[in-house]
């Protein structure tokens, strides 16, 4: 273990060593850190942890730059696949089409089951809403999003 501690202490006096000297003459608490016995461990501590800031900054960036390209590329792919599943065309006069989305809702009968289980679900989650499991703005999104799931359907 004492092996251990001299290499650090040695690593930690080159790592200083390679530090530009003029840093410590527009900064002179560098050199108040290094006379002060444990200065040394406070500054390398400080250096490392700018290190690893440096290395998140130059990684986040990569990252919104490699994530911008494939945003700008990958929606119009993925929205072209989902549209061409979801439309049909029919040929209309001087040679224009006219999409028209399928129909994702079966019979009347489908549709009374959807429903129900819309019915169920709006139940529970008032239930849970009058037990004070959910809080005012929960129940009211959710009852929206239920509400705007059963209004295209026929019952």
């Amino acid at each position: 273990m004492n092996d251990f501690l001299k290499t650090i202490e040695i690593l930690i006096d080159q790592l200083i060593l390679h530090l530009p000297s003029e840093w410590f003459v527009e900064a002179p608490f560098l050199a108040i850190l290094l006379s002060n016995p444990n200065g040394r461990y406070i500054l390398t501590g400080i250096l490392v942890v700018t290190g690893f800031i440096v290395l998140w900054v130059i990684i986040l960036s990569v990252q919104v730059l490699s994530g911008n390209r494939l945003a700008r590329d990958k929606p119009t792919v993925l929205q072209n696949a989902d549209e061409q599943s979801n439309l049909t065309a029919s040929a209309g006069p001087d040679g224009f089409k006219f999409f028209k989305r399928k129909s994702t809702f079966g019979s009347v009968a489908d549709n009374e089951v959807v429903l129900r289980e819309i019915e169920k679900e709006m139940l529970l989650v008032r239930k849970q809403y009058v037990a004070g499991h959910i809080l005012q703005d929960v129940y009211v999104a959710e009852t929206r999003r239920l509400y705007n799931i059963a209004k295209p359907l026929k019952p």
